[in-house]
């Protein structure tokens, strides 16, 4: 039996979706092991998409949320005190 992250690989591609809704920690690593080893098989594509698509919405929003207050800071002009 193969193990994956140190947890045994004994999942078919219908137990693994259910992983992810089940244990998303241990998924996680099933996932990340599989893509370091190139076992393309045992990759969660549906799910593994949904969460890299996430991931970018999340950061869009972060940068989204950040970049106003940072162009604001910049645009203040220098050498003037700001009034206590």
């Amino acid at each position: 039996m193969a193990t994956v992250a140190g947890i045994p690989d004994t999942q078919q591609p219908a137990e693994q979706k259910d992983l992810y809704y089940r244990d998303y920690y241990t998924w996680t690593r099933q996932q990340a092991d599989a893509l370091r080893r190139r076992d393309f098989e045992a990759v969660d594509w549906e799910n593994i998409t949904e969460e890299i698509e996430a991931l970018v919405t999340r950061q869009q929003l972060e940068a989204h949320d950040w970049f106003p207050d940072h162009v604001r800071l910049a645009q203040r002009p220098q050498g003037r005190q700001q009034p206590a």
